[in-house]
């Protein structure tokens, strides 16, 4: 369920959710970049994980134009459209990768990132990480690849069983972090055709 092959069927039918076209998705993403702009305005390493497309990450640097931002997808359709939506950026690394089997692997340093973005995908990680046990250790195995006050940014959808899940997913990331922002928004999803309910938190280590 939500794994490799879900993704990428999906993403070769077309352009999912109006990642690059939609109103809604961009006024999100500017929110988000904003945000990461208040609390780190400059950073080094930039970690955004579930890159999709890639609409979100060229505007990730822009912002940060002198950070690396390492992104990554499970999807290799995904990943290959990335790459050329953000081909003018020299400061993009794109990988294929499904960041359960990173953290596994320890494939990221320690204490390495600024900031990580993970957003509206949590809760498609959530069946795998709880039937593996490994909800806990996926938060602070994220943890763990921040800078001391690095933060962590996600925006998620409120629908459904979403409702159910990331409040999960907060009481976790509430005992690894502090949370120091959240707000919530009701607004017109243009390409759902009707209004949407998501939340914007961010979580900054703290030790």
């Amino acid at each position: 369920m939500f794994g490799k092959s879900y993704f990428e069927k999906i993403f070769q039918k077309g352009t999912p959710w109006g990642y690059s076209s939609s109103r809604y998705e961009k006024v999100k993403y500017t929110r988000q970049i904003e945000i990461m702009k208040r609390f780190i305005p400059e950073a080094q390493k930039i970690l955004e994980i579930g890159c999709a497309e890639g609409a979100h990450t060229a505007m990730i640097a822009q912002a940060y134009p002198n950070a690396h931002i390492l992104c990554l997808d499970i999807a290799p359709t995904a990943v290959e459209k990335a790459r050329r939506n953000c081909q003018q950026y020299r400061n993009i690394e794109i990988i294929e990768a499904d960041i359960i089997e990173l953290f596994k692997q320890q494939y990221f340093d320690p204490e390495s990132f600024n900031i990580v973005v993970q957003s509206e995908s949590i809760y498609m990680l959530f069946p795998r990480l709880v039937s593996t046990l490994t909800l806990y250790s996926y938060f602070r195995n994220m943890k763990e690849i921040m800078n001391p006050r690095g933060i962590f940014i996600t925006t998620n959808g409120m629908k459904g069983l979403t409702r159910l899940v990331m409040p999960v997913c907060y009481t976790i990331l509430n005992q690894l972090y502090e949370c120091v922002h959240e707000s919530k928004f009701h607004e017109w999803n243009d390409y759902r055709n009707e209004f949407w309910n998501y939340d914007l938190k961010v979580f900054q280590r703290t030790g």
